[in-house]
């Protein structure tokens, strides 16, 4: 009945409600799989096979559907900060309309069902820039492969950059603090990534820490005003 409701149509079954089905069965068919160890052979030989099956399928869904829930809670947050957007902005574009009706299709999308992780990541968290969920995706996946997994760090750690200075924007001395901040602020998400045990690059994500020094460096209008070995080091010190 459970795996039943995990993946029934109805819009009255939430994806809080599925989660829950996915756990509960979970955790019922590791119960039934220990009670087969205290059985005879015979039993165990017929009903033990397709609970070996089961177990390992529902644990990948169970890690997949909590990805999931990330990607929904990410969209939540980024759909609050577009609202806040419209609310103090005078003029609301017709671009920026439709991209706010996207985010909420796909946030009503994803209540509606639990989607296996090609979806996830090609659908929402590609589509919406969700790195560090790309990077859950890909490990829960297995893929390894290093030039995927570099592109999306690089991707993250630009986006960090490019939400505190703008490319067409110059540093100056005054920019000092804002550095700071971004050094904090890629601390944070480094940690937060450590976490959540993700694959961390180390030598590459140095190599990229210190190409946004020099690329900030190269915005300055009064010489280097950061140091690239130091920014680098003092983000990966705190570690």
């Amino acid at each position: 009945i459970l795996l039943h409701l995990i993946d029934l149509l109805d819009p009255r079954v939430t994806f809080a409600d599925r989660l829950c089905y996915l756990a509960e069965a979970l955790q019922i068919a590791r119960s039934t799989s220990a009670a087969l160890l205290s059985t005879s052979q015979q039993i165990k030989s017929s009903s033990d096979s397709q609970l070996t099956e089961l177990i390992p399928t529902l644990e990948q869904r169970l890690q997949t559907a909590f990805v999931q829930k990330q990607i929904y809670t990410d969209l939540q947050m980024y759909m609050r900060a577009l609202e806040t957007h419209t609310i103090t902005s005078t003029i609301i574009n017709d671009d920026l309309q439709q991209h706010i009706e996207h985010i909420q299709y796909s946030i009503k999308k994803l209540d509606s069902a639990l989607f296996d992780a090609t979806e996830l990541f090609v659908d929402y968290a590609q589509k919406y820039e969700l790195y560090e969920c790309q990077l859950l995706l890909l490990q829960l996946d297995g893929n390894e492969e290093p030039t995927i997994l570099q592109t999306i760090w690089r991707r993250l750690l630009r986006k960090e950059v490019n939400d505190l200075f703008p490319s067409t924007a110059n540093v100056t001395g005054g920019d000092y603090e804002r550095i700071m901040i971004l050094q904090q602020h890629l601390i944070e998400r480094l940690r937060n990534c450590r976490k959540k045990r993700l694959r961390l690059p180390m030598d590459f994500i140095r190599g990229e820490l210190k190409q946004i020094a020099h690329t900030l460096n190269n915005l300055s209008d009064h010489g280097d005003i950061v140091s690239s070995e130091d920014f680098s080091n003092q983000i990966l010190s705190d570690l």
